[in-house]
């Protein structure tokens, strides 16, 4: 079936999750249109790839609106791959349709989408408050989401941070020095892309009208 799920269709259970979690409704929105355009079905990688690539137990590594890596983001998440693959059909035979979303989810399992993506977004919180923490930095609560997001491309964003002040002599003053400097350090480089996604969860607070979401 064509895939009806959009960012903006999620809205209703980000507003209700948000509330609960004291999670910014544009946080999930961003995350979901920067990882999967909001499409349950989407295993986030190019149609363009040779292979799919999967777990030691073969399934497909990133799934679901919040594309959670197996098995370590679904174990942080306290959820399961068959979870996160409701309603979607499995083939491996071609990287444009190794998933492909075969009917609607269900309430509860689209609830189970959120419930997830709101305890993994929790857990990477949690870590980004302690490199704040130890690194003593000084950020705005959006240099904070940026690096939140951070997580979710890399397990180590706290020893980047480190390294950007070893060459510079203090810690970044901002989530912004802190990207620039990878940007032109490296532009070609993963941890430059892993930069530029991160950064752009926190410019969805601006644009957040587009789907209709509050900015808060």
């Amino acid at each position: 079936m064509q895939n009806p799920y959009t960012v903006r269709s999620w809205l209703p259970l980000a507003q209700e999750f948000s509330a609960i979690w004291d999670i910014p409704v544009w946080v999930y929105q961003g995350w979901q249109e920067v990882e999967s355009a909001g499409n349950p079905a989407s295993v986030g990688w190019p149609a363009s790839a040779k292979r799919i690539p999967v777990d030691k137990d073969g399934f497909i590594l990133e799934t679901g609106p919040f594309q959670m890596m197996s098995p370590h983001e679904i174990s942080l998440a306290g959820t399961t791959v068959a979870q996160m693959r409701a309603g979607c059909s499995r083939d491996l035979s071609s990287p444009s349709s190794a998933q492909r979303l075969t009917r609607l989810l269900q309430k509860a399992e689209a609830h189970e989408h959120m419930r997830a993506g709101s305890a993994l977004i929790e857990a990477y919180r949690a870590r980004s408050s302690d490199v704040k923490r130890d690194l003593k930095l000084a950020w705005s609560d959006d240099d904070m989401w940026s690096l939140t997001k951070m997580h979710h491309a890399t397990s180590s964003p706290g020893a980047m941070i480190a390294a950007v002040a070893a060459v510079i002599g203090r810690m970044p003053n901002s989530w912004g020095e802190f990207a620039r400097f990878v940007a032109n350090a490296a532009p070609r480089g993963e941890e430059a892309k892993w930069v530029r996604r991160s950064t752009n969860v926190a410019h969805f607070r601006a644009k957040a009208n587009r789907w209709g979401g509050p900015h808060a």
